[in-house]
């Protein structure tokens, strides 16, 4: 839908009311579409918290154009009142005195998709709460609820265990590539070794238990074809998915 008519539609709900514990949208409703920008910054594959907030359809080459089809109010913790909200692609902040609205960006985005940008969430709070990223620095995050998401543009938040059922989404690789990750024979740390992983793999997910997941892993990778299937080597085991720092597991967003 253009940008045009997503403003219009917003206006009129803005007539209608807010979301509960939300100061009333009507005044935000002078707010015109803007269309997010990208930025060069990437967001690490390190650090990517328990999921991630997402369209419920994703269509091609999104990039973050479905921010201004989005109305998200914001708290500062569960059960909070509403400091503001992310509304036509802006940051709002309630209040007559509040600063003027912010234009978001996709600089605290991550590509999940190809050419398709979403939002990391951080942290999952009591029934259907959650904090998630929707710009840079010790600011740029916010509480809200999954019964908030449903729009114009309908959003859900995908835990990242969801991505290993999504077999479009295969193979996976270990973030760090510099270190080597043991492959083991039962889903427990002292589970006998039965090989070590290099930086250069394909891991295609079988089965999760928990943290762990039953994998066939080849070396070296053969998804891009730069090494012919005969020459690689495959093995089958288990390993961790995440742990104590988080995702330990990544994709290719844009195949080869």
């Amino acid at each position: 839908m253009p940008a045009a008519a997503l403003a219009m539609v917003f206006v009129l709900q803005c007539a209608c009311g807010a979301a509960p514990g939300v100061a009333g949208a009507g005044e935000l409703s002078s707010t015109p579409a803007r269309k997010p920008a990208l930025c060069d910054h990437e967001v690490s594959v390190t650090d990517l918290g328990v999921g991630h907030l997402r369209p419920r359809e994703l269509l091609p080459d999104w990039g973050v154009e479905w921010l201004v089809g989005v109305e998200v109010p914001l708290s500062s913790h569960p059960g909070g009142e509403a400091w503001g909200r992310l509304t036509h692609g802006w940051l709002v902040r309630a209040g007559a005195d509040s600063p003027a609205p912010v234009p978001l960006d996709g600089c605290a985005s991550i590509e999940t998709d190809y050419e398709t940008r979403t939002f990391i969430v951080l942290e999952r709070g009591p029934e259907d709460w959650f904090r998630f990223r929707f710009a840079k620095g010790e600011a740029g995050t916010g509480w809200t609820r999954e019964a908030y998401l449903d729009g114009e543009i309908p959003l859900r938040v995908e835990p990242w265990e969801a991505i290993f059922e999504d077999e479009e989404r295969s193979p996976f690789h270990f973030s760090d590539r510099e270190q080597r990750h043991a492959l083991r024979d039962a889903p427990d740390p002292e589970g006998e070794l039965v090989a070590w992983i290099g930086g250069d793999h394909d891991i295609d997910p079988l089965e999760r238990r928990g943290d762990w997941l039953r994998v066939r892993v080849t070396e070296p990778s053969v998804f891009c074809e730069t090494v012919p299937a005969d020459q690689a080597q495959r093995y089958e085991g288990w390993i961790r998915w995440r742990d104590e720092s988080g995702l330990l597991l990544w994709f290719l967003t844009r195949g080869c």
